[in-house]
Order: C-alpha cells, then structure tokens, then sequence
C-alpha cells in the first residue's frame, strides 16, 4: 500500500459510548503504559522504516476516560519507548529490512582487577566500583549471599536486578557446584551485553554474554540465565516464583531511585524465600528506611581499603525512621521522584 504516514491509537474506553456499556457488562483487560508499550514495539519492528510513525498513542479527557488509566505522561512515554528501542538494539521494520547495527561509543576504564567497565551516559555513573568488577562479584555478591554453601544442599534460584556487562551473573556460572542454578536477569539495557562481550578478554565468559545478547538465554550442565529486557519495575511483577538469592545493582542513588523506592522494595519482599538474602550495593539512609519500612532487617558490609559496600537484607524486622524514595504507580521518571 502507498502510505505516507501512519497513526498509532491505543484502546480507550469513553463514557457514554456503546464501547462503555459493553466494558460495564463485562469488563475485559486493557493495557497499561508498559504493555502497550511492548506491544507498540512489536509492531515497529514490522513497519517499513520508510514510513513516518506520526503519532504512537492517543488522547482522552480525563473526566471522559473510563480506562486505561495511565500515570505516565505522554512525553514520558515516547522518551521510554524510543529508549527502550535504543537500548534493545531494535529499530523500526528491522522485521522487514536487515540492517548491520552500529553500536555507540562507549567510556571505556580499566579497574584495578584488570577488569573494564563503562560510564554509562544517561545515569552519569560507573557499572562497577574502582576495586574491580571481579573483586566485587566474587567477595561481595557470591560470598555474602552464601551462593556456594546454597548450592551444597539445594538448587539455587537467583534473581540478579541490574545485570548490567553481567560479571555477577557471569561469576556465579562459573563457580563449581553441586546442584543447579538458575538465574532470571532483568535489564533495560542489551547493548551493554554486546558491549561487555567485546571488552572481556576471556572466551567463555565472552561466548556466554554473546549467546545472552542473541538469545536472552543461556543453559549448560549445571547453569541456566533467563534474560528479561524492560523496566524492572513492570518485568519484575511478571514473576511467579520465590529466589533464594536477589541481587540488587542500581546506580547510585540520586540517579537510579525507581529501583529503590519504598514501592519496589516491597515489591521484592514477596519474591524472596524465607531464609533467603538480597544484596543491595545501595547504603544510602533512604534505602535503609524503605527496607525496614518494608519489613526488612539488614547489616551493613564494606571491605577495607575498597570502595565496595553494601546491604546483607533479609526478611526480618528494624527500626530505622527516616523519609523514603516513592514510586506509587511504579511509573514515575528518575527526577520526579526525587523533587517529590
């Protein structure tokens, strides 16, 4: 067909409208901003890159619309697509059109375990502390969390929150052990993988990221990772089981506070077994707060002479009084949860 543009309207239901009566008599799901928005992606993906994409949601009074109720705003929501699709290396009618992708440049810097990470442009920080991305996983998240001692008497479920160039995850693969482990990874970013695959000098941790980066998937004998790309705050509600084991890797603090508001802190304590233990790089007391205000007990941990610290969280109960980041709709921009 000859199009010049296209228009992209999501379902609204309007009051006083034969649409609305059907809803009343028999409600049916309608989506939210982050569905709506994988399905959009979807889509995009099969549309001939030629074409102008004029608009990619529609408008409804407030006072008129029955539902959706979105809490996300319309500006927001292009930002979030449109980065959603950068980060993912997707790009419109890639279904259609095979194209080589380009990734960006990235800062490169060595640590000082000979380990490389990246500055990441948009939260302004480092994916790993100077000491070494290595140091880290190994003493902090593998030998605090109790990894190997786990997986003597059972097999381990792990969730890893922030997998980031995936050293953590990569580290507890490569660990021998006696039972199974299984790894569900959330992330926004897939470049990053491509990105880390290509600085890691070692072939089966390079293999491994590669494998990651094409498929989200990865298994061998006594490992298994399941990669989910998205807003961890709306992927993470897609998960059905307990973890022993939650890794939880955001920024810092005054760049990343949607991973560590109250809201998605909670969202955390019915995923985590009973004896089960979260690794939080965060010690900030607004962090502090909302586990216990979520019903957490924690113990602060730092290695001498480094920059590695963190929280040991388990389920537990401590008193720490203290204002916390808030996220209600688990929607809301990096900076606006910070002005409020």
């Amino acid at each position: 067909m000859d199009i010049d543009g296209i228009k992209i309207h999501n379902l609204h239901i309007i009051k006083n409208t034969q649409l609305h009566q059907e809803y009343i008599k028999k409600p049916f799901k309608t989506l939210n901003e982050y569905e709506y928005a994988e399905e959009l992606i979807n889509l995009i993906r099969h549309i001939p890159n030629h074409i102008p994409i004029i608009r990619i949601s529609t408008d409804t009074l407030k006072e008129e619309l029955i539902a959706p109720l979105w809490h996300m705003q319309k500006g927001q929501f292009v930002e979030y697509v449109t980065q959603s699709m950068l980060y993912r290396d997707y790009y419109q009618g890639e279904f259609i059109n095979k194209q080589n992708l380009v990734l960006p440049k990235q800062n490169i810097f060595s640590l000082e375990d000979k380990s490389k990470t990246i500055w990441d442009k948009i939260y302004k920080d480092y994916y790993h502390p100077k000491s070494g991305a290595y140091v880290q996983a190994k003493e902090l998240f593998i030998k605090q969390s109790k990894l190997i001692q786990k997986l003597e008497k059972k097999d381990v479920e792990l969730l890893d929150i922030g997998f980031g160039m995936g050293y953590n995850s990569l580290l507890c693969i490569k660990q021998k052990k006696k039972n199974f482990l299984k790894i569900t990874a959330l992330d926004l970013n897939r470049q990053i993988i491509k990105a880390s695959a290509n600085l890691n000098e070692n072939e089966d941790e390079k293999n491994i990221l590669n494998t990651i980066y094409k498929t989200s998937f990865y298994k061998d004998e006594k490992n298994e990772l399941n990669l989910i790309l998205g807003d961890a705050r709306h992927t993470i509600k897609s998960l059905n089981k307990k973890f022993d084991i939650i890794f939880l890797d955001a920024f810092l603090h005054n760049l990343n506070p949607s991973l560590l508001s109250i809201d998605f802190i909670c969202l955390l304590k019915n995923l985590l077994e009973k004896e089960g233990i979260i690794i939080c790089t965060n010690t900030y007391h607004k962090v502090k707060a909302a586990f216990c205000l979520a019903k957490f007990t924690y113990e602060e941990f730092f290695i001498e002479k480094t920059d590695i610290k963190a929280l040991i969280v388990k389920h537990g109960e401590k008193l720490y009084k203290e204002d916390v980041y808030k996220d209600p709709y688990l929607v809301y921009r990096e900076k606006q949860i910070l002005n409020n």
